[in-house]
Parts: C-alpha cells; structure tokens; sequence
C-alpha cells in the first residue's frame, strides 16, 4: 500500500468518524457587546412531540413599539458598509423565477419571517433572513453572523426588520446563540464550518414576535419530507434589503440532516424558514453549495463524505434540487424553549428591579418634600 492510499483511507476514516458524531446539544451563548460567554447544555431528544406551537401577534402591541425609534447600539450606516452584491454566487433558480414579493403584506406564518442586516467590526455588513420563534428570540443560519470576508470575524451588531409587516418594525440582537460544533477551526488562514449545526439563535432587545407573531416549529418523522411541497420567506440578494418575498417548491432528495429542494431562493435567503403545508416550519434554508460540489466540499468538508456516500445512487438528481434546507432537529426544539424561558426569566428580573427602582425614587421624593 502507497503512502498516498494509506493518508487517503486514514482521512477517510477521520472524516466519517466525525460525520458519525452526534454532539449538537452543546451551545455558546455570547453577548454581542461584552463578548461573554455562557455555555447552554440541552437534550437531543423531545420528551413530547418534535414541535412547538405558533402564536398570533398580538395586536395592541404594535401601539408599544415606535417603530422610528433609535434602535439600540445600532450606529452604522447600511449603505454605507455593504458588500458588493454583484460579486456575490447567487443559488441557481430551476426553472421560472416564481418569487412572489409580499413586503407589507405578509399572512399568516409570513409575518414572523424577518430580514437581518448584519455589521462586522472591521469592514463590511451582510443580509440574511430568518424567523421569529419567540417574543424576543430569532432562528436563523449561524454562517450570517460570521465573515468570509475575514476569516470567520463575528458580526458585532445585527438589525432585524419585519419586512412582511406594515411599517416594518425592527429591534436589534443583544446575545447570540451557536452550537459548539459548528465551528470546526478558526485561525488565521482558515475558517472550516460543520453545515450539519448551522443554526443560531438571536436575543432581541424588544418582543418584536409580538407584533409578528411567532412560527410554529416541527420536526417530521422519517418519510414525511419526500416530494414534500415547501415554501420560504426571505430576502434575495437581487433585491431591496427593505423587501420581503416568497418561494415556493418542494424536496426533491432526502438525506439524513439535509433537504435538497428545487426552491427558488439566492444569497441573503440564508435561515429563510421552510414551511410544510400546515404552516409549521421544517427547517432552514442554508446553502446553494451543497457537499456534492467543490464549493460544498471546501465550506462543509465534516459532512461532505458522509453525503456522498450516502446519496451516491442520486447524484444525477441533485442539479434538479440544487438548494439545501437543513431539518429542524430534535435538540434545536429544545434549545429555542431553553432559550425562551431564560429570556423570560431575564424580563421578570428587569420588570423587578424597574419597579423598585421607580419605588425607591418615589421614596426619595416624598422624603425630600
């Protein structure tokens, strides 16, 4: 045996080992501004059923939120920072470009799909989409809020706007939350990302879910994706961050975290949520460079062989659904309630130490009369 066979088989076998591992129950959740860290364990198995329900927005909220309102620490100039979208490799659309534009307009599980504008420290912002899964707490694709550019340099601020809704209401992240594993190296050169965990979570700092109302989530028993209809919301690189817009199609190949579908979606569509025909969402959309391209190979190398492997009698098809949705998974549905009840937790602390506070001035008042 060649030295060169031999290095190929122990690649593979590290390659394989590491696409077997499952670990996705383990996050970081980091302050935006601080830069703390706090690491969150959760189960990967439900204890009831894979799903958690939608909530309708609640109307006499949007009266509470002025829209024109400085947003909190956000400073910069969107278009003064963005990247040059031309240069961008947009997913390829099979077929007629369906997209339908309903910014403003949204209904139903529309509403709660959002827009983030994304700034990093040194140069540069960004677009991607996402979807509102709590008061406060968004779902998008962990990748937005990490660089190319520079190697994986993490967004520093990120602005959410509901496009879909009138007046298109926005609020700004405080935290984020990222699974551990989807990092696999960062360093100076190089910026290597397990596509299987490329979710994240948001932490706004205002119930912004109340006037969108939040998404519906739900993982589906094996067998229930194929030729599955689908529809996402989201903004393309192609148009008007300010918009928002709708896809539809349907799974085309199933493989065990992935869905290959032939939606029309671009570049900015990254963490658009993928809804069934019951209004729940799925999964996200994540990527146009899936595993069984160069461009899928270099970005997600961990889950690349395995993929291939795994769906090597259907290769011919993958250029019919060339656009990626990740599932939902178990362990993701416990996070997002983690997430929602710390949240929660966080509002009642606050609301406390308002009113004493209030309480305490009132004090001081009366005394000093």
């Amino acid at each position: 045996m060649t030295k060169k066979v031999f290095a190929l088989l122990m690649l593979s076998v590290f390659v394989l080992t590491a696409y077997a591992q499952e670990d996705a129950d383990e996050w970081m959740m980091v302050n935006l501004q601080s830069g703390q860290e706090t690491e969150v364990s959760v189960s990967d198995d439900c204890t009831d059923e894979c799903e958690l329900p939608a909530l309708l927005p609640i109307e006499e909220e949007m009266e509470n939120i002025d829209i024109e309102e400085e947003i909190r620490f956000i400073d910069f100039d969107i278009e003064d920072t963005l990247y040059d979208e031309q240069n961008l490799v947009p997913t390829r659309i099979v077929g007629e470009d369906s997209r339908e534009d309903i910014t403003e307009r949204a209904q139903g599980v529309a509403k709660a799909a959002v827009v983030l504008a994304i700034a990093f420290p040194v140069k540069g912002s960004g677009f991607c989409s996402g979807v509102m899964v709590g008061p406060r707490l968004v779902l998008t694709a962990a990748h937005c809020l990490f660089s190319p550019e520079r190697k994986g340099e993490e967004a520093k601020k990120v602005l959410v706007v509901a496009n879909g809704v009138k007046g298109k209401p926005r609020a700004a992240a405080l935290d984020r939350w990222i699974p551990k594993r989807f990092v696999v190296k960062k360093g100076k050169n190089r910026f290597i990302v397990d596509g299987r965990h490329d979710v994240a979570l948001l932490v706004l700092d205002k119930p912004l879910g109340n006037i969108t109302g939040i998404a519906g989530l739900k993982v589906l028993p094996e067998g229930q994706y194929d030729n599955l209809p689908v529809t996402a919301f989201g903004r393309g690189a192609d148009k008007d961050w300010h918009s928002l817009w709708k896809s539809v199609g349907k799974v085309g190949i199933v493989h065990d975290e992935f869905l290959f579908t032939n939606l029309p979606v671009l570049a900015g569509n990254s963490g658009s949520p993928a809804i069934n025909s019951s209004e729940q969402v799925i999964g996200l959309f994540t990527s146009d460079q899936h595993p069984l391209t160069i461009q899928g190979i270099l970005r997600y190398p961990i889950p690349a062989l395995g993929v291939m492997v795994k769906l090597r009698d259907k290769w011919r098809g993958i250029d019919d659904y060339p656009n990626i949705i990740l599932k939902l998974r178990p362990s993701l549905i416990n996070v997002i309630q983690e997430a929602n009840r710390m949240v929660n937790q966080w509002e009642q602390r606050t609301a406390s130490q308002s009113q004493l506070s209030d309480k305490k001035k009132k004090q001081n008042k009366t005394r000093s009369i």
